[in-house]
């Protein structure tokens, strides 16, 4: 005896407990729970809704496991996808144990038409207008926090309307779950319906015969928007056999004896409307496409929107009608080869017409536009190319995202031609990045600064790959080289001419080229017929390129020992997510930060990248523009001058960071990135930091409980601060003191004292051997030197601190007697470092020097009468070291 068939409590728990977290983002596969939220629980809720109206769809990743797997429910006379419209949606969080029943907003094609802040703005304005209106019974209006969803779908929280979560140990019984259902569906319907015109009239409970009967059917759904049901069942029969027959229809295409039935059928029914879609395009004023008549034409668009209602893929188009009513057909030949064109020897399948029909509902497809000379560069590096102005079209780019790359006759290299123009391969987003180098030909000519990449793994190119230079760098190719490489890139290309026809017949439009990036929105059922064409025309055409990326070169952190208490700041970055070295000058607090950063990295990663560690100095010049953003003037190669705004480093390295954040599969685990501040005390850090300040907290930060973003004040983008994001200051405490930092800032921040560190020398330096020239010689050698000048700087510093002017934080650091080899470089620190530091703090009163630091009235390494440092020599120096070691009553210890 079979089991009975679980319920949706069941169902719902199993998914949120099963689902295999643990695959996110890798190929999907088969699993109990895949078929729960695919078929097992769709199949339910049609059975409760059983409306025509209305269409369940869902996905648990189209080819890869996606974090937020969903269910939804859809009005046709709203919206048949979930990337636009509004719908009743189902979303799963298997990571935090929950699922949600939402009233929804379609959220892709705004944020590719508007962008991220204005598609969150469209979207909130939407939820508070239908809020106004209605209030389902059990659940709650507003923002909802999904901290696992990609950044694709991040804008899923401010599209939510109405929502109400169940958690895993919370899931209730069916009853209350199919009552939940029915609440929010209904509020959609008639949200939905609210559109369509009073009916005043009393429903009939009889008809006056059929003809009466039909009248008022035909009146009724043509008000609610219904179609005739038994027609559309029939008609899905009738068009998916012509869909399946036209699949791959063309010219001197020889068809089936099957495929020349369905063609005789198209032929014969256009034949018996013909005098109707006359009267149609009459009364519509329609026009014709290409070498067919507006009848023809009509009747081409009525047969393309049935099968885009029915979900089929639509390929009824201009050619392909001419074609099946002009031909005399064959019967086809058993075996025989039908392809339009030979398939090149050297090409290959390419898995991304497979991967575009199972993902594109959940990606986009762009088309990238570049000059001639661009592409071997893109084809080295495998990654295209945007500018700081640019970057709106950067930031859209999401992984998995599919490119198609369009080639123009220009050339950046005015000395170069190159005829010709048109699509030349495509490729699948594998990352985004900043990078520093130069690679572009007019990045080393004509400063260009393309420092916003897009990667990917494998790039599908048509051409003659053989004869590019993969390995060396654009600059280093001569002019004769860059145009033969062109020449052989463009070799198969899909031509413009081709292409401009191709997207005649299918969109009634030219293929869009002018804009460096394009979306070619393929939810719209005659984008994605064209882009279907174009990646299995380039699948005859392609080869595949693997780009080597040799990280140990371009931007490998190299790994590090850690620096001396490490475990200790490492424990207080990870607390507060920014802390301060503060010190006296020459304590090692720029070469710590450094190294403890490599190391700390190198610990959490397997192989960080120099992208995750950056360092900027801050100064009194330093600003807001510099940090964070700001207007540039930029002059091109015709002398126009325009203002662009450009990100400032602080800006570029949070966008990092987030991009890491939202792609990590556990965000808590995302890879971590750290800007190093030099000299932090040195620029107005109120005013450099601006309206972020806030955010710095950890509480405040992307997905934390107190989320704050904010506006920038120039570009206006919505900005905010991710958790993955670490700060490290350095702050020289003889400029300026701890309690003069602003007080917003020093709440944020932990503070980590470098004082002087004596102990460093016995690790720095060799104590035990003696030096050749002390036993040949009696001048002093490098130990004894470098013995003197470390106890006496032990001396100098005790006696800054008991003269009540400087304090400790102009004490003299460690690090200016460390890394010497020679007794000269013994002398050099003190002459061009040490004793120049000093005469700053006594404003070059070096009688007052001589007394308060070196316990004396007269010290030959000082000419008083000319208020400067004496000309003197080593043995000058030991000399006096060794006075100022006899007569000062301070303690000292010398290294061993």
């Amino acid at each position: 005896m079979s089991s009975s068939s679980p319920g949706f409590s069941e169902l719902f728990r199993r998914v949120v407990s099963e689902y295999p977290v643990d695959q996110i983002g890798t190929g999907i596969s088969d699993h109990e729970t895949r078929a729960d939220i695919e078929k097992r629980i769709p199949s339910k809720i049609r059975q409760i809704l059983d409306n025509e109206n209305l269409i369940v769809k869902a996905s648990a990743g189209k080819g890869r496991w996606t974090s937020i797997p969903w269910i939804a429910i859809l009005d046709q006379r709203k919206t048949n996808n979930i990337q636009e419209g509004i719908y009743v949606v189902y979303l799963f969080e298997p990571q935090e144990d929950r699922v949600s029943l939402t009233l929804n907003q379609g959220v892709t094609e705004l944020k590719n038409d508007l962008g991220t802040r204005e598609a969150r703005r469209h979207l909130e304005e939407t939820a508070r207008s239908v809020r106004t209106e209605f209030d389902p019974t059990g659940f709650s209006a507003g923002h909802l926090e999904f901290p696992h969803a990609s950044s694709r779908n991040n804008l899923y929280g401010p599209g939510t309307i109405f929502y109400k979560r169940y958690e895993l140990g919370e899931i209730l019984d069916d009853e209350q779950i199919v009552q939940d259902l029915r609440t929010i569906v209904d509020t959609y319907r008639e949200y939905v319906s609210n559109d369509a015109p009073p009916n005043d009239e009393p429903e009939p409970e009889s008809y006056d015969g059929i003809s009466a009967a039909t009248e008022a059917i035909r009146s009724k759904l043509k008000q609610s928007g219904h179609e005739n049901w038994l027609s559309s069942h029939l008609t899905r029969s009738i068009l998916s056999q012509w869909t399946a027959a036209l699949r791959g229809f063309g010219p001197n295409t020889q068809p089936t004896v099957e495929e020349i039935f369905v063609f005789d059928q198209i032929e014969t029914l256009f034949e018996q409307v013909e005098s109707e879609l006359e009267d149609l395009w009459s009364e519509l004023g329609t026009g014709s496409v290409g070498d067919l008549s507006a009848t023809e034409t009509l009747f081409v668009v009525l047969v393309r929107d049935l099968q885009s209602k029915l979900e089929l893929t639509v390929n009824m188009n201009h050619v392909k009608f001419l074609n099946l009513r002009g031909n005399e057909f064959d019967f086809e030949e058993e075996g025989k080869d039908d392809t339009e064109e030979p398939v090149r020897d050297d090409a290959e399948e390419i898995p991304i017409r497979e991967y575009f029909e199972n993902q594109r509902e959940e990606i986009t497809v762009w088309r990238f536009t570049s000059h001639g000379d661009d592409y071997p560069t893109i084809y080295q590096h495998g990654a295209i190319q945007f500018t700081d102005s640019q970057k709106d079209d950067f930031d859209k780019i999401d992984r998995g995202d599919i490119v198609i790359f369009y080639v123009t006759q220009d050339t950046k290299n005015d000395a170069l031609s190159s005829p010709g123009k048109g699509l030349i391969g495509c490729g699948i987003v594998s990352d985004k990045r900043t990078k520093n180098e130069s690679w572009w030909w007019n990045e080393f000519h004509k400063n260009a600064d393309y420092r916003n990449i897009v990667e990917f793994d494998e790039l599908y190119v048509t051409g003659d790959i053989s004869e590019v230079d993969l390995d060396t760098s654009i600059d280093e190719k001569s002019n004769r080289t860059i145009k033969d490489e062109i020449a052989a890139i463009k070799r198969d290309r899909i031509p413009h001419e081709t292409l401009k026809e191709r997207s005649q017949d299918f969109r009634g439009s030219d293929f869009p080229v002018v804009s460096v990036l394009v979306d070619l929105h393929v939810e719209k059922t005659e984008n994605k017929e064209l882009v279907e064409w174009i990646l299995e025309e380039l699948s005859t055409r392609v080869t595949k390129i693997e780009p080597d990326r040799d990280r140990d070169e371009i931007d490998e952190l190299p790994d590090e020992e850690s620096p001396n208490r490490a475990d200790e700041i490492a424990s207080q970055l990870l607390s507060t997510g920014q802390i301060i070295f503060h010190g006296p000058p020459g304590t090692g607090k720029t070469h710590t930060a450094q190294k403890f950063s490599r190391w700390w990295l190198n610990e959490r990663l397997e192989q960080p990248t120099e992208e995750q560690l950056r360092i900027v100095t801050f100064h009194p010049s330093f600003n807001y523009e510099d940090f964070l953003e700001g207007l540039t003037a930029k002059q091109d190669e015709t002398g126009t001058v325009t203002y662009d705004i450009e990100d400032g480093i602080f800006k570029r390295i949070c966008r990092d960071a987030e991009r890491a954040y939202r792609d990590a599969d556990d965000p808590s685990e995302a890879d971590p990135y750290i800007l190093i501040i030099d000299e932090i005390n040195r620029g107005n850090l109120a005013k450099i930091f601006g309206e972020t300040i806030t955010q710095l907290e950890r509480n405040k930060r992307l997905g934390a409980d107190e989320e704050v973003t904010v506006e920038l004040a120039h570009s206006g983008d919505e900005f905010g601060i991710p958790p993955n994001l670490y700060v490290i200051g350095t702050m020289n405490t003889a400029d300026r003191s701890i309690a003069l930092v602003d007080a917003a800032l020093r709440r944020r921040f932990s503070f980590f004292s470098f004082p002087p560190n004596y102990d460093v020398f016995t690790e720095e330096y060799d104590f035990g051997s003696i030096e050749v020239d002390e036993i040949v010689d009696d001048s002093p050698g490098f130990k004894q030197l470098l013995n003197n000048s470390i106890a006496a700087l032990q001396v100098i510093n005790a006696n800054i601190l008991d003269s009540g002017e400087l304090g400790k934080g102009k004490r003299i650091g460690h690090s200016y007697l460390l890394g010497l080899h020679s007794a000269k470089d013994v002398r050099d620190a003190w002459y061009y470092n040490i004793l120049p530091l000093l005469e700053e703090y006594y404003f070059e009163e070096l009688g007052r020097l001589q007394a308060s630091v070196f316990e004396t009235e007269d010290c030959d390494l000082f000419d008083v009468e000319n208020r400067r440092t004496a000309d003197f020599d080593i043995e000058t120096l030991d000399a006096e070291l060794e006075r100022l070691l006899k007569r000062t009553d301070h303690p000292y210890s010398l290294p061993t």
